[in-house]
């Protein structure tokens, strides 16, 4: 995910088409814009502030089969 601002160039385009695409932006930024909780949200914090936001998060998440056997053994017999 780029953090770097973009732009558009709008040049030559009717006031009311300049209008209609800023909206769409907008809500595509309303859409998909990530949660307050979700290590993305935060793009100017230190490396060490990821991961801890990271590993809380992946914390935070469902176990989906806590009884899977993912030992380096039962992998490679």
């Amino acid at each position: 995910m780029s953090t770097t601002p973009q732009t558009l160039d709008v040049t030559g385009l009717p006031p009311a088409a300049v209008a209609a695409v800023a909206a769409v932006v907008e809500q595509l930024r309303a859409t998909h814009a990530p949660p307050a909780g979700d290590p993305a949200h935060r793009p100017n914090q230190t490396a060490e502030e990821w991961a801890a936001d990271f590993r809380a998060w992946c914390d935070s998440r469902p176990s989906r089969n806590p009884n899977v056997d993912d030992s380096r053994e039962s992998m490679y017999d």
